[in-house]
């Protein structure tokens, strides 16, 4: 769902000009994006895997929070703004 909110163009403070993201900085989080979908579905069906399998369904629950942290590294790792200054 998209609320109508985040489809009003951004406005800047009183003497500040918007920049629109540059094309590499927009396929680079493109990049990032796809990867921590891929990395959060292979967590999910990690979960449902060990949950079927071996009934841990409460104790695997850990796996959520690796998958977070890795999406996290891989945001650090493929930073879209580290040239920019």
């Amino acid at each position: 769902l998209v609320s109508l909110e985040s489809a009003k163009p951004r406005t800047a403070p009183q003497g500040e000009a918007v920049l629109a993201p540059i094309p590499r900085v927009k396929k680079r989080k493109g990049l990032i994006n796809t990867i921590c979908a891929a990395l959060m579905t292979l967590v999910t069906a990690l979960y449902v895997g060990l949950g079927l399998a071996l009934d841990l369904w409460r104790a695997a629950w850990w796996v959520f929070a690796v998958g977070g942290i890795l999406c996290a590294v891989v945001n650090i790792v493929l930073d879209p703004y580290k040239d920019e200054d």
